[in-house]
């Protein structure tokens, strides 16, 4: 037998308000993943480390060439209290990104994708992909 049919209860109205919000770290990330699809870069998100020294570190997204990292992408949604940047490059988690020899780049908006994205495409074109 398949799944039973999907019932619309009585009292529930049909119709919701879409009541816009902050954005989102995840929308971010969405909209910076499709501007890589339009450099041509590869990405990845998600990507889990494998370095013993940072175990459960976590990228939100890895440019990649298939066989090296470019860089690692940190995304974060605009606060108002907090300084571009600057409280973040203290944290562990900013330090684990950086033992990783890799650049690190902190998207905090649309507005923050062109230098990125520029920069990354930079290096892959340079062949600058860290290895010793």
């Amino acid at each position: 037998m398949g799944r039973p049919a999907m019932k619309i209860l009585p009292d529930v109205p049909r119709v919701m308000d879409f009541l816009p919000r902050k954005d989102t770290e995840a929308n971010l990330k969405y909209r910076f993943c499709k501007a890589c699809e339009q450099y041509g870069l590869k990405f990845f998100n998600e990507y889990p480390s494998r370095n013993n020294e940072a175990p459960g570190c976590r990228f939100d997204v890895v440019i990649h060439n298939s066989k090296y990292i470019l860089a690692l992408v940190e995304i974060k949604r605009k606060s108002r209290n907090k300084r571009r940047g600057e409280l973040w490059r203290g944290t562990r988690q900013c330090a684990k990104y950086l033992s990783f020899g890799r650049p690190v780049f902190l998207i905090y908006d649309d507005a923050d994708f062109v230098d990125c994205l520029n920069t990354i495409h930079d290096l892959q074109s340079r062949g600058d992909y860290g290895q010793s």
